[in-house]
This record gives structure tokens, sequence and C-alpha cells, in this order.
């Protein structure tokens, strides 16, 4: 019986040799953050809470499906006393979509870090007493849907929702609204 199915599994292995051959490309992403949940009590900016631009490496494994691994510098101005005061773009996001592909429009969605970067000089706003079990600076996990409309081959706009965290008591979320250009496939 064992080997009835290693000789039927072995006549499946060649059809792996005809599978398509992944193709990788880079690609540049810059978006206007709108801010949601407790993101709006963190941002003295009111909804439009900051920016964020990045590059990605995207590979398509088979038709239709394929991941993206990206890394993006993200700005925020908090409100005063949080630490998150400087409005340059210092906090790195990164993580690994899994993309899936129909027609004009690309579904994504994935697991990622944000290293938050807060000054602790004048974090009493969102750290508890002494901040040591409460602080907002450090990695924390994200996690990231959306979608990419082709504008062009090279230009899509895209619209995701971010979800991270912080610390105990703020766990910001927003919505992306950006475009992304692809520079090359090899």
């Amino acid at each position: 019986m064992i080997l009835t199915r290693t000789i039927a599994l072995l006549a499946l292995l060649p059809s792996g040799l005809h599978a398509q051959a992944p193709t990788f490309g880079l690609e540049g992403q810059v978006s206007a953050l709108v801010a949601t949940g407790t993101l709006n009590r963190m941002v003295k900016t009111g909804n439009l809470a900051g920016y964020h631009a990045g590059l990605a490496l995207r590979t398509g494994t088979s038709p239709g499906l394929g991941f993206r691994l990206y890394a993006n510098l993200l700005s925020l101005r908090g409100v005063d006393g949080s630490g998150l005061e400087s409005g340059t773009p210092h906090h790195l996001h990164a993580g690994l979509d899994v993309l899936k592909v129909s027609g004009k429009v690309t579904f994504f969605g994935g697991m990622g870090i944000l290293k938050w970067k807060q000054d602790d000089t004048s974090s009493p706003t969102f750290t508890d007493a002494g901040g040591r079990n409460n602080a907002g600076k450090g990695t924390k996990l994200s996690g990231r849907l959306g979608l990419e409309y082709e504008i062009s081959p090279k230009v899509h706009g895209v619209v995701s929702f971010t979800q991270t965290e912080f610390n105990k008591l703020y766990q910001p979320s927003w919505f992306s609204l950006g475009v992304s250009y692809r520079f090359a496939s090899f």
C-alpha cells in the first residue's frame, strides 16, 4: 500500500518542473495616513495623521498569487508631551504581504512589525508611571489589509487598513491612501 502511494507521488514529481518560474519586482509607495481609533488621540493633526514612504520587493509564485516584502518609514506628529512630536519619518514599518491578483485589482494582507521611536524625556501621555511596563517605544506587531488598482502597468492606486500595537492603552490604526510605482521586474 505504501509502495503504491509512493509510485503515484513520484509520477506527480515532474509536474512541478513545468511550473512558472518566480518573478521579482521592485516597487515604491507613498501614502497619506488617515487616523482611526486611538490614533486620533495620539496625534494633533486630526484625521490626516501623517504619511509613509517605502520600498518593497514583490514576487509572483504562480499566476494570480504572490508575496511582497516591504519596508516603510512612517511619519506621525504626536500631541505635545507624547514623545512623538517630531514629524520626521523615523518609525520603521516592515512586513510580509500575501497578494491575490484578480484582473486590475490586487488584494493583499499580511503581518509586520512597527518599530516605534518615542522620546523618553517627555512621554507621560502614553506611558504609565515610570513607563517600564507600558512604554510605547520598541518593536510591536502589526497587521494590514488592502487593495491596489492598476491605473497603468507601473502605477497603482493603493488603499489599506493597518492595526498595530503601541502600549496597553493605545492600539493605533489608520487607513492609507496612496500610490505605488513599479520600477522594474527581474
